[in-house]
């Protein structure tokens, strides 16, 4: 690769990102964030001032994934006792399976099975199930050991410096709110702030970032100044822990 080849790569990642670069990032596995950004945000931001460069867009993809594969994303109390009910039931039955009865290792349905010729015949019909009992129960125990290591993961969400919420909707927008901010505070290196207008709504760059990227995916009543101004003061402290999610562009 020449000298200019290079330049001309380095020129790539610092052009201001486009609408179509957005929306092929947040198509490749981005969950539940997908579907939150107005689908012109990079054309917004760009009219109001707000610079993202394609190299940002792509740290912010790729910040969508990794949080989207973290305990704090899937903790519900639904979910736990799911997986604590799961690890106990399989358990249960994998240990009546290994008390024997079976002593052949298989367990038959037998259903309509025809028997009519049984008694000329002495052969059994062919059952319209069979069950491999010993194959079961090592798949029931494989599968109490999956429960008991994801209710493991997920319950180590409840330590984490970042609580989990309990709505699921809560809980993606909390996420997704903290990674933006972490995102405008350590992908674009600007300020956390906002402003007060006369008539005690909120305003400012990150208002502004914060509106046009969830505008598809939540209400206007969700996505009010006074309603992202609260959230900024009380949780954006919390954004330091993805700091090292993003990588500036040096």
């Amino acid at each position: 690769m020449t000298g200019s080849d290079e330049e001309n790569g380095e020129d790539f990642f610092l052009t201001p990102a486009t609408d179509g670069q957005m929306e092929a990032q947040l198509s490749f596995e981005a969950g539940p964030f997908m579907n939150f950004p107005s689908p012109t945000a990079m054309t917004q931001l760009a009219a109001a001032g707000i610079v993202v460069r394609t190299w940002d867009l792509i740290c912010l993809g790729a910040a969508m994934r990794t949080l989207r594969s973290l305990p704090n994303m899937h903790f519900s109390k639904e979910a736990v006792e799911r997986e604590t009910r799961m690890a106990a039931l399989s358990r249960e039955l994998a240990e009546l399976l290994a008390a024997g009865g079976d002593d052949d290792g298989w367990r038959c349905f037998w259903g309509n099975a025809d028997w009519s010729d049984f008694d000329e015949t002495l052969e059994q019909p062919d059952p319209e199930e069979t069950i491999d009992v010993k194959g079961l129960q090592s798949e029931l125990v494989a599968l109490g050991k999956s429960a008991a290591e994801q209710l493991e993961w997920l319950t180590s969400a409840k330590y984490s410096a970042i609580e989990p919420q309990s709505n699921r909707a809560e809980r993606t927008r909390y996420f997704y709110w903290l990674l933006l901010i972490g995102f405008w505070r350590y992908q674009l290196q600007r300020a956390i702030g906002t402003c007060t207008a006369p008539d005690r709504d909120a305003y400012g760059p990150l208002v502004t970032f914060i509106r046009v990227m969830s505008a598809q995916g939540m209400t206007e009543e969700e996505t009010k100044g006074t309603t992202i101004r609260a959230f900024i003061r009380r949780f954006a402290p919390r954004s330091a822990h993805f700091a090292d999610f993003f990588t500036p562009h040096s």
